[in-house]
C-alpha cells in the first residue's frame, strides 16, 4: 500500500501551496512528468489538504478538501483516469475543512478523515470530526465518531495518524488546537484503539500561558516505535502577532496511552520576532530510527530546512540539518521504507515576484552520513504548462520503482486572483519513461549452448530472491543467480539431453532441501542437491532406452513428494533414495510429460499421461480408477493440464483433463474419461501446452495457448474469448505464460522461433513497446517472475544465444489462480492449476547467519488444507504468527514465544480454534517479530482451495 501516513512498499507525500511569497529562484527543476490527465475538472471551490493514497490491488485515492466539501477521487488505472468515488458526510448549512486523511490495509481496511465542522462560516464554532468507511465492495459507507469533546470548548485546526503496526490492533491518533474563547491556546489529543469506532478520553499536550500564548499547524508521524507530535507556537506580548512562531516537539512510547506515556517538550526552534518558523511536516523511520521534521524559517514560503534526530526524537543536533532548493516551502516530507532516502516536495517559481505561477517539484534528498540531509539532486516537476497558479501539490514517490512519482495539484490559468473553475491535475514519471520491458542491469547474459527445454525460476536457498536453471544442448544443467551468475559449481553434466525437457524442483524427504530432477534422453532420471549440487545417492535411476521426462508431487504414501518419469510405455513413482516405489505399463510410448493433480477431490493425487491415441489416469492408491481412453485424435501435441474449468468441482464433481493436438484442436476431458467438449481452431498445426488461469477475472479459468501464427484464450466451454486469437508471426508452438506485465490485470507473453515475442492483455490488445525482436531464435517459453525479490515482475526469455531478465514496471501477482509465470506452470512442472507455484524454501544453513527478517510465502500455496510457514531471524526474538480471515478474525494463533537466530518451519494444519477445517477461501499469515531494533510485521496471502 502507499500512503502519505502509513508508508509501505511505496511513499506519498504532501506539499502545500497556500501562500505564496518567494525570496529566491533556484535552478530550473527538470520536467519528468508526460502528458497532464485531469483528476476533476472542476471541484467547485479552492482545493486544499491534498492526499494520495494506493492501496495493495492498485486503487488510486485523491483526498483534498473542495470548497467546503472533502472529495475522494479514484483511479484504477495508475492515473490515467480518474472518476468521484464520494464524499465525506456533510448536512446542510455545515461547512467541513479537511486535516487529516490515513488509509489502511489488511484486515481493517479503512479510509479515515479528520475534519472540523463549522456553520455560517464561524471559525470559532469548530468541532473536529473523524469518519472512517471501508473502501472496498463499492461506494463509502460513512461512520462518524468525535475525539474531542468538551462543552463550551470549540476546536480547529489538526491531524490525524495510524501506527498500522498489526491489521488486528492498529491505533488512531488525533490532534487538535483549542480555542479558549480569546486565543488558539492549547494542544488537545485523543487516541482511539479500535480503529476509529470510538475514543478515549482526551487530554492536553500544550496549553497557554498568561492569554499570550498561540498553538497552529499540529503535525503526527508514527515510527521508530513512537508517536511524535509538533506545532508551531508563538507569544502575542512579544508585538508580532502570528509571525513571531516557534517550533515545539513531544515524542509518546507506549502507543501514546496517556499523558505519561509523553516525554516532556522540547523548544525545537525559538519565537522570536522576525523569523515564522513554522513546522510543515514530520516523518520518522522504523528501519533506523531517525526522525526529521520540516520547518519553514521564512513564513509559509521560503527558507525550507530538515532537521534529523538521530535517536527517536530524544535528542536533535542543531548541525544534522539540510536546506532544499523549493522556493515555496509549504511542503511535506516523505521517506522509504529503508530509511536511507528522504523526499520533499514544493512549488518551483519561474523568477522572483511571480506571484503563485509555479510548478509542482519534488526533490531527492541522501540522508547517509554524518551530515545534514543532502538535497543536491536536481529538482523534477510534472506539470506541461508553467503559467499557472499552484494551490495545492501532492507528490508521490514509489519507493519499489527507483524514484518514480506521481504529483497530483490544483492549478489555475491566473496568478493569484481567484479561478473561474478549480481543477486537480495529475501527472507521472511513468507516464514519460522509456517504455518497459527494460532490460536489468547485467543483462544479456551469453549462452555458451542453446537450451535444450524450456528455463524453470524457483527459490532454492532461504534468500528471497529466485535461481534459474534450465537444461542446455550440450547436455548441462546449469544453476544461476537472479544475476544470472553461475551456482553450485554449475553446469552439471547430465548425458543426452531430451528435448523440451525442463527441470523439475521439489522437496523429495521433507528436510527442506529442494532437488533438482532431469530425465535424459537415454532413460535415466538425474537427481541433484539444491545445497551442495552433488548427485543424490541412489541416482541416476536407469529406467531403459528411450527419452525419460520428470514431474515432482505428492503421489506416495509417507513421502511429501515423488518423481514421477516416464520412459517409452512405462509409468513410475522414484522416492528419494532413488528406488522405484511403483510402476505401470502403457499400450503405447508416452512422448509428454506426467501431470500430477487431484482430479476427484479425494483428497489423493493422480498422475496423467498421454499416449499419441489415448489418455490415461492412474491413481496410485486405488487401481480400481486407473483406466485408459481412446481420444479419437491422433497427434496429441501436449503434456496433460489438469484444471477445474466449474470452479471446485460445482458442477462435473471433480477437475478436467485438458491436452492439444497436432490437428489445430484442443479436447477437455471429465475426470472419469468422458469427453466434455473439443476446440477447433480451423488452423491445422500443432497446439502448444495450455495454460489454465482466471485471467478474465470470471468465474471459472479460462485455457491459455498457442498455434502456429495466433495466441488463444477460452473460456471454460471451450468457445473464444472476444480478442481472441490474437495474431502473431508464424514460427512455432511454443507455450504462453501467463503474468502481470502491465497494470493490474493479467498478461499473456508469448515467442517464436523467428525471436519475435508478443505480450497481450486479457482483451488479446498488444501492450505499448510490443512486440520486440531478438537476434536468435526464442526456442522455449519465457518466464514471468519476482526474480529479484523487488516487488515487481520481470520477464526472463532465452534465446538461442543469450538470456536476457525485462523489467516489466509491473506488481507481481499473490495468487497462482491469475498466474502461470512458466512452462508447466509450479516448479514441479505438474501441469495443474491446483498445484502451487510457490517453490520449496530451505532453511539456513549452520554456517550462514542471515542479515535481516525474511518470511517465506506459505507452503503449498493454494492449499488443500495443511501449509507450512518459513521464516528467518538474524537474532533471538519475540515472535508471533497468527492466520486472519479477510474480514480481519483471528483464525489461529500457529505459535507465540521466543525464538532463536536461524530458520525455522512452522505447521498450520488448516483448521480454525475449533478444530473444524477452514471453508475455501483467502485467508492472511501475519508474522510480528520483536527484537532489539524494534518491531517488524509481514503478511502472507494463502489460499485454501479443495
Amino acid at each position: 500500500m502507499i500512503t502519505s501516513r502509513a508508508r509501505t512498499g511505496a511513499l506519498f507525500l504532501l506539499a502545500l501551496g497556500l501562500l505564496c511569497h518567494p525570496v529566491f529562484a533556484p535552478a530550473s527543476p527538470v520536467n519528468e512528468g508526460g502528458d497532464d490527465v485531469l483528476v476533476v475538472a472542476d471541484a467547485g471551490g479552492n482545493l486544499l489538504e491534498n492526499h494520495l493514497f494506493v492501496t495493495d490491488a492498485g486503487a488510486f485515492y485523491n483526498v483534498f478538501r473542495a470548497g467546503y466539501d472533502v472529495l475522494i477521487m479514484l483511479s484504477t488505472d495508475r492515473g490515467a483516469t480518474w472518476s468521484e468515488w464520494g464524499r465525506a458526510p456533510r448536512t446542510a448549512g455545515e461547512n467541513l475543512f479537511l486535516h487529516g486523511a490515513a488509509l489502511t490495509e489488511g484486515m481493517n481496511p479503512r479510509l479515515h478523515l479528520l475534519y472540523a465542522v463549522e456553520s455560517d462560516n464561524a471559525l470559532t464554532d469548530g468541532t473536529i470530526r473523524h469518519a472512517w468507511t471501508p473502501y472496498t465492495g463499492g461506494p463509502p459507507n460513512w461512520s462518524e465518531s468525535v475525539p474531542f469533546a468538551e462543552t463550551g470548548v470549540s476546536y480547529w485546526g489538526g491531524d490525524l495518524a495510524v501506527d498500522a503496526a498489526d491489521y488486528d490492533d492498529y491505533r488512531v491518533y488525533a490532534v487538535a488546537v483549542r480555542y479558549d474563547g480569546v486565543h488558539w491556546a492549547g494542544l488537545q489529543y485523543a487516541r482511539s484503539t479500535d480503529q476509529g469506532d470510538t475514543w478515549e478520553p482526551s487530554f492536553s499536550l500544550a496549553d497557554g500561558q498568561d492569554g499570550d500564548f498561540f498553538v497552529r499547524r499540529p503535525h503526527l508521524a508514527w515510527g521508530a516505535g513512537r508517536l511524535h507530535v509538533t506545532w508551531s507556537w508563538g507569544d502575542d506580548s512579544l508585538g508580532e502577532g502570528f509571525t513571531a512562531n516557534g517550533v515545539r516537539y513531544r515524542h509518546a512510547t507506549g502507543f501514546g496511552a496517556g499523558p505519561g506515556d509523553f516525554a516532556p517538550m522540547q523548544d525545537l526552534l525559538p519565537a522570536d520576532v522576525g523569523p515564522e518558523n513554522n513546522p510543515l511536516d514530520i516523518v520518522a523511520s522504523s528501519a533506523t530510527g531517525d526522525v526529521y521534521l520540516l520547518y519553514a524559517t521564512v513564513g509559509f514560503s521560503s527558507g525550507g530546512e530538515v532537521w534529523r534526530s538521530r535517536d527517536g526524537g530524544s535528542t536533535w543536533d542543531p548541525a544534522d540539518v539540510g536546506t532544499f532548493d523549493a522556493d515555496d516551502a509549504m511542503a511535506h516530507l516523505a521517506l522509504n521504507d529503508a530509511g536511507d532516502r528522504l523526499y520533499v516536495s514544493g512549488v518551483h517559481r519561474d523568477a522572483v515576484g511571480e506571484g503563485c505561477r509555479g510548478q509542482p517539484v519534488v526533490q531527492r534528498g541522501v540522508v547517509a552520513g554524518a551530515a545534514g540531509p543532502d538535497f543536491g539532486a536536481p529538482m523534477v516537476f510534472a506539470a506541461d504548462n508553467t503559467d499557472q497558479g499552484i494551490w495545492e501539490t501532492v507528490v508521490g514517490i514509489d519507493s519499489a520503482d527507483s524514484d518514480a512519482f506521481g504529483v497530483a495539484w490544483a492549478a489555475n490559468a491566473s496568478v493569484c486572483e481567484p479561478p473561474a473553475a478549480w481543477p486537480m491535475r495529475f501527472d507521472a514519471t511513468w507516464r514519460n519513461d522509456p517504455g518497459f520491458p527494460v532490460t536489468e542491469a547485467g543483462f544479456p547474459v551469453p549462452l555458451a549452448e542453446a537450451p535444450a527445454g524450456p528455463l524453470t525460476a524457483v527459490q532454492l536457498d532461504y534468500r528471497p530472491q529466485l535461481e534459474l536453471t534450465w537444461l542446455d544442448d550440450a547436455g548441462y544443467l546449469h544453476v544461476t543467480t537472479h544475476t544470472g551468475a553461475p551456482i553450485l559449481g554449475t553446469p552439471l553434466w547430465v548425458g543426452n539431453p531430451v528435448d523440451g525437457n525442463a527441470v523439475a524442483v521439489g522437496d523429495l524427504d521433507g528436510d527442506g532441501v529442494p532437488a533438482l530432477v532431469v530425465g535424459d534422453a537415454d532413460g535415466q532420471v538425474h537427481a541433484f542437491s539444491a545445497a551442495t549440487g552433488a548427485l543424490l545417492p541412489g541416482f541416476p535411476v536407469d529406467l531403459g532406452t528411450a527419452a525419460a521426462r520428470v514431474a515432482v508431487g505428492a503421489v506416495a504414501t509417507g513421502a511429501p513428494r515423488s518423481i514421477v518419469a516416464t520412459c517409452g510405455t512405462g509409468v513410475h513413482i522414484i522416492g528419494a533414495d532413488g528406488q522405484i516405489e511403483q510402476s505401470w505399463t502403457t499400450s503405447a510410448n508416452i512422448s509428454q510429460p506426467p501431470a500430477i493433480g487431484d482430479l476427484d477431490f479425494d483428497g489423493q493425487n493422480e498422475i496423467v499421461v498421454v499416449e499419441s491415441l489415448r489418455l490415461v489416469r492412474i491413481d496410485p492408491g486405488d487401481p480400481v480408477r486407473t483406466w485408459s481412453v481412446l481420444t479419437g485424435f491422433t497427434g496429441i501435441t501436449t503434456p496433460p493440464t489438469l484444471t477445474d474449468l466449474h470452479v471446485d468441482g460445482t458442477i462435473e464433481a471433480s477437475r478436467q483433463i485438458v491436452f492439444g493436438t497436432a490437428a489445430g484442436t484442443v479436447r477437455a476431458y471429465r475426470a472419469d474419461g468422458t469427453s466434455l467438449w473439443t476446440f477447433d481452431s480451423g488452423v491445422a498445426h500443432d497446439v502448444s501446452a495450455i495454460a489454465s488461469t482466471f485471467i478474465r477475472g470470471a468465474g471459472a479459468p479460462g485455457l491459455q495457448f498457442a498455434i502456429d501464427g495466433g495466441i488463444y484464450n477460452l473460456r471454460e466451454d471451450g468457445t473464444l474469448w472476444g480478442g481472441f486469437p490474437h495474431p502473431t508471426g508464424t514460427g512455432g508452438r511454443i507455450a504462453p505464460v501467463v503474468g502481470t506485465v502491465e497494470g493490474f490485470s493479467s498478461d499473456i507473453v508469448y515467442g517464436n522461433v523467428f525471436g519475435g515475442a508478443w505480450c497481450v492483455d486479457n482483451f488479446g490488445n498488444e501492450l505499448d513497446g510490443w512486440p520486440l525482436t531478438f537476434d536468435d531464435p526464442i526456442l522455449y517459453s519465457p518466464v514471468i517472475a519476482d526474480i529479484d525479490a523487488d516487488g515487481r515482475n520481470e520477464i526472463i526469455v532465452q534465446t538461442a544465444g543469450e538470456m536476457r531478465a525485462m523489467d516489466t514496471n509491473a506488481e507481481r501477482q499473490s495468487t497462482a489462480r491469475v498466474h502461470w509465470g512458466q512452462w508447466g506452470f509450479d516448479a514441479g512442472h505438474t501441469f495443474c492449476l491446483s498445484n502451487t507455484d510457490t517453490p520449496v524454501v530451505s532453511p539456513v544453513p549452520d554456517d550462514v547467519r542471515p542479515t535481516r527478517i525474511a518470511f517465506a510465502p506459505p507452503h503449498p500455496n493454494p492449499s488443500s488444507g495443511a501449509s507450512r510457514f518459513q521464516f528467518v531471524l538474524p537474532d533471538a526474538a519475540d515472535v508471533s504468527l497468527k492466520v486472519y480471515d479477510v474480514r480481519g478474525r483471528l483464525v489461529k494463533a500457529v505459535a507465540v514465544g521466543r525464538f532463536e537466530p536461524g530458520g525455522h518451519v512452522l505447521a498450520f494444519d488448516g483448521r480454525g480454534p475449533d478444530g473444524r477445517t477452514l471453508a475455501d477461501g483467502i485467508y492472511f499469515a501475519r508474522l510480528t517479530v520483536r527484537d532489539g531494533t524494534g518491531r517488524h510485521d509481514e503478511t502472507r496471502k494463502l489460499v485454501i482451495l479443495r
